[in-house]
C-alpha cells in the first residue's frame, strides 16, 4: 500500500485507512472496499461465489466442505415446493440451474444464490448482513415452485430476481463479508 495512510495487517488481511473508508484485501487477492464499520479479525472467512461451489462438487477432496454442510434446505422443510439437498449431485443440479428452466426463470437464480449463501455460512462466513434476505427467500421458495414462474405477475417475478441479486451481492463480497476472489 502506498501513501501516508495508516495500514492494517493481520495473518489473512491487509488494508489501508483512506478517509472514511477502510480498504481491505485478503492476502493474495485484489482490493476490496468496506466502510469504516469493518472489524479487523485475526481469522477472516471470505465468501465464495457459486462457480467455486460448483467446481467443488466434482472434486474428491479429503476436506469436502459441501458434504460436511449437507443436508441443506431451500425453503421450509416438508413444504411441497421446498427442497432438502442430501448429496453433492443435488447441489450440482441446483447450482447448474438447467433443471429449473434455466436462469431466465428467477427461481433457478434464487435457488442458486440461496444455496451458495448457505454453503458460505455453513463454512464460517458471517450471516448477519444476509440472514433476513435468506429467510424471506426461503418463504418465497416454500410458497412457490419454479414451475409457477410463468403464471406470476411481472412485479412478482421482479421481486424474486431482486432477491436473488441481493443474495448474489453477498456471495460476491459486495454486501457484508468480503469475497475470496
Amino acid at each position: 500500500m502506498t501513501g501516508n495512510s495508516p495500514t492494517i495487517h493481520t495473518s489473512t488481511i491487509s488494508g489501508q485507512v483512506k478517509g472514511d473508508e477502510i480498504l481491505l484485501r485478503p492476502k493474495g487477492s485484489g482490493s476490496h472496499v468496506c466502510t469504516a464499520n469493518c472489524v479487523n479479525h485475526d481469522e477472516y472467512v471470505c465468501v465464495k461465489q457459486s462457480y467455486f461451489w460448483q467446481d467443488q462438487v466434482s472434486l474428491d477432496l479429503s476436506d469436502d466442505k459441501i458434504a460436511a454442510s449437507l443436508p441443506i434446505s431451500l425453503g421450509k422443510r416438508g413444504a411441497e415446493s421446498s427442497m432438502v439437498l442430501l448429496d453433492k449431485s443435488q447441489v450440482h443440479t441446483v447450482l447448474d440451474g438447467k433443471a429449473f428452466g434455466g436462469f431466465e426463470n428467477g427461481f433457478a437464480a434464487l435457488y442458486r444464490e440461496v444455496l451458495t449463501a448457505k454453503l458460505n455460512i455453513a463454512n464460517g462466513t458471517d450471516p448477519s448482513s444476509i440472514d433476513k434476505q435468506i429467510g424471506e427467500s426461503d418463504l418465497l421458495i416454500t410458497r412457490y415452485s419454479w414451475k409457477d414462474w410463468y403464471r406470476m405477475s411481472p412485479l412478482t417475478q421482479e421481486i424474486i430476481f431482486e432477491r436473488a441479486r441481493m443474495i448474489e451481492a453477498y456471495n460476491k463480497g459486495q454486501l457484508g463479508v468480503l469475497s475470496c476472489d
